[in-house]
């Protein structure tokens, strides 16, 4: 995570629980205790797309794809007075995200904000639900599909 820039090291007041916990595949993973940060963060309100009118938005359309974005929060940057409030040990030093990181309560609804801004001029062909995004073209053609799916692409890799 640091050679990805996704923390960095700290020297923040504040630290997050941190421990280990066995996932289902018995490996272990990481995980902070935000509760104390939770308590004081602001959700934003951000409307959840709802299932049936991506359902509908996508009832005429022959062709669809589905897309799964990798660490979805990761995708968020925190804002500069906020990082520090998100810093936690390990045997290594103290550490502090400069990204959002899960567990903090206000992560879903930044990163539906984040998505759904990204792809707000592809609606006529893509909707997002979290960090899913479905594609999808009324024709039979594959290169009226691709063309939609470059479009998605693109709006992505710009943001």
């Amino acid at each position: 995570m640091l050679k990805a820039k996704l923390i960095q090291p700290s020297s923040s007041p504040y630290c997050a629980p941190t421990f280990c916990v066995r996932k289902v595949n018995g490996e272990w993973r990481i995980v902070h205790d935000f509760r104390g940060l939770n308590a004081k963060v602001r959700v934003p309100a951000n409307p959840i797309p709802r299932k049936d009118e991506i359902l509908r938005a996508m009832g005429g359309a022959r062709m669809f794809t589905a897309l799964d974005l990798l660490w979805e929060f990761f995708q968020v940057k925190l804002h500069e007075d906020s990082i520090s409030y998100t810093a936690f040990s390990t045997p290594d030093g103290l550490f502090e995200y400069l990204v959002a990181p899960m567990g903090i309560s206000s992560s879903p609804s930044c990163f539906n904000r984040l998505v759904q801004s990204i792809i707000q001029d592809c609606e006529a062909f893509c909707r997002t639900y979290f960090d899913d995004l479905f594609a999808f073209t009324a024709t039979d053609y594959v290169d009226d599909h691709l063309v939609a799916l470059r479009k998605v692409w693109t709006r992505c890799a710009e943001q």
